[in-house]
């Protein structure tokens, strides 16, 4: 990816996900209506920290995009590993995507507070949102964002957006012309 980083499949062991709830006892849950649910309280989707608009993308043509307020950032995917993306799919490269977003929010700031991303993969919506995936893959990507959840008290649920309203897709897809983030956070070690 961009920044002299580069995607691998290096993976650190699975934490499961009853472990990584019971590590933060007051962590919010979200229930079957993609809603959260605290110890005691309901917030609906609507109540949650708009921190702008937050859009996730990738194309294995190219990268992964994030758009926060208009703003975006891209990390482009190295040539030697197209061979090795092409294996682990679009639908780990979306949940990549997220996971990235998540990162882009606790160096930001963001601490102890939820948001709203737009994805126009509904694999990766469903991953987060159940907080489980199906593929091993994908399930060590959910348990890097389960960590971050725990980390730093963030929650965070995706909403589909259509994939030309996907402000993300751009710079997922190389196009350099939008307002650039910056990013002060390390690629953890199984993106780099």
């Amino acid at each position: 990816v961009t920044a002299n980083h580069e995607l691998s499949t290096r993976r650190s062991p699975m934490r499961a996900q009853a472990d990584m709830v019971s590590e933060e006892p007051d962590l919010e849950r979200i229930d079957a209506n993609n809603s959260f649910v605290g110890p005691s309280t309901h917030v609906s989707h609507t109540t949650l920290r708009k921190y702008q608009d937050i859009f996730v993308d990738a194309a294995l043509s190219w990268g992964i995009g994030l758009s926060v307020d208009g703003r975006s950032l891209a990390w482009q995917f190295r040539r030697e590993k197209r061979s090795e993306l092409e294996k682990l799919g679009i639908n780990w490269a979306e949940l990549v995507a997220i996971e990235l977003s998540i990162r882009y929010l606790a160096a930001d700031g963001a601490i102890g507070t939820k948001y709203l991303i737009h994805s126009d993969n509904n694999f990766a919506i469903r991953c987060l949102n159940q907080l489980k995936c199906r593929n091993e893959p994908s399930t060590v990507i959910i348990d890097k964002i389960l960590s971050l959840f725990a980390k730093y008290g963030i929650l965070a649920r995706a909403e589909y957006v259509p994939g030309k309203r996907n402000l993300a897709d751009a710079p997922s897809r190389g196009h350099r012309s939008f307002s650039k983030l910056r990013y002060n956070f390390p690629l953890p070690s199984h993106l780099q």
